[in-house]
C-alpha cells in the first residue's frame, strides 16, 4: 500500500550503475552552481551523467538537494528559479500523483 516516487539527487554524483557516489569518495558531492544545473537539466530529461561520463538514463518524479551541501539555500533558489522557467510544478509529495 506504499506509495515509491523515484528521486534524483541534484547535489550528488553518480556511478555508472545509476547509483550515488558514497560521499566519502572525492566528486561525490557536487556543490559548484553550473555543475547542479547541469545535473538537474540532466535529471529533467530523464537521465543522468555518470562520474566515468557516461549518460545513463534515470526516471524520477521528485528531486532532492541536501541542507548540508555548501551552499545549499543558494543552489535550492537555483533549483527553484529552472523549475519555475521550465514550466514544471512543484508539488508536495501527497500530490505526487495528481
Amino acid at each position: 500500500g506504499l506509495v515509491v516516487i523515484a528521486e534524483g539527487f541534484a547535489d550528488r554524483a553518480y556511478d555508472g550503475a545509476g547509483r550515488l557516489l558514497p560521499r566519502r569518495e572525492a566528486g561525490a558531492i557536487l556543490e559548484h552552481e553550473d555543475v547542479v544545473r547541469t545535473q538537474l537539466r540532466h535529471l529533467l530529461n530523464g537521465r543522468v551523467i555518470t562520474v566515468e561520463r557516461r549518460v545513463i538514463p534515470l526516471a524520477i518524479r521528485s528531486l532532492c538537494l541536501h541542507n548540508d551541501t555548501p551552499n545549499a539555500v543558494r543552489l535550492a533558489r537555483m533549483i527553484r528559479a529552472e523549475l519555475d522557467h521550465a514550466g514544471i510544478e512543484v508539488l508536495a509529495p501527497s500530490h505526487a500523483d495528481d
